[in-house]
């Protein structure tokens, strides 16, 4: 009789646990198809953040539209960024899933600050993209420069506006020779030649003595290389030197 009852204990326990087993996976596929069921849901609203300059957000969406959105959880959304970086003027992209149906796409345009050999443009942070004409701004400077210098580049040139902004001049091209001598052609005509260091202060002391030049009109060129002075070449008179 004790072994009957021994077999009976190992089938009650046995049973206990074949239906624990299906209570935990019931759990686990029942959780599964909580996920599933908000993941399924399609995407329904892209809200596409940044300061945009050149892009529209319609030339955003379009992109965003090349991948499937069926699956909010599952949608391939490295791809969605390679494709959002690929366009000419996008610098960085950061996309997000909001639940239950929206992507937000946060995206940081280029600032073009100059035009660097022909149809490439150099950005503020030294990076170089090649827009399609159509989209070039206006009027930027032209850079001539050695190849790998476009972030030394770009990181004079700010500096540069921000000083000929407060005396109302502005840049329209810089030139870096093999050499590594700088010099600018202002938009006014007047050339300036800052040699190859300290050119943030050469420029400074241009703009301190400009004052005492007279009409700006009649000036050609000004050598900043001297360290106590400053070369002047006046237009039809002879070159002179302040210091």
């Amino acid at each position: 009789m004790k072994k009957p009852a021994a077999s009976n204990k190992r089938m009650v326990v046995g049973s206990a646990l074949a239906w624990m087993s299906l209570g935990f996976t019931g759990v686990i596929v029942a959780g599964f198809l909580v996920v599933s069921g908000l993941g399924l849901v399609p995407v329904q609203h892209i809200y596409v953040n940044g300061n945009l300059r050149v892009l529209t957000q319609d030339k955003v969406e379009d992109v965003v539209k090349q991948v499937p959105r069926r699956n909010l959880l599952l949608m391939d959304i490295q791809r969605m960024q390679d494709l959002i970086v690929a366009l000419a003027w996008v610098n960085d992209v950061d996309i997000q899933r909001i639940w239950p149906d929206a992507l937000r796409v946060s995206i940081h345009e280029h600032q073009a600050i100059a035009q660097w050999d022909g149809d490439t443009l150099l950005g503020s942070d030294g990076a170089l993209f090649h827009p399609s004409r159509d989209s070039m701004p206006k009027n930027l400077p032209s850079v001539d420069a050695p190849p790998g210098l476009n972030a030394a580049v770009a990181g004079y040139l700010v500096a540069f506006n921000t000083r000929l902004d407060k005396a109302q001049m502005a840049i329209k091209s810089v030139q870096v020779d093999e050499r590594g001598v700088w010099r600018l052609r202002l938009r006014n005509g007047l050339r300036l030649v800052l040699g190859r260091d300290a050119v943030e202060k050469r420029l400074d002391r241009f703009i301190i003595a400009l004052p005492g030049l007279g009409k700006v009109e009649n000036i050609a060129a000004v050598d900043l290389r001297y360290d106590n002075g400053i070369a002047v070449q006046w237009k039809n008179k002879p070159t002179g030197k302040h210091g």
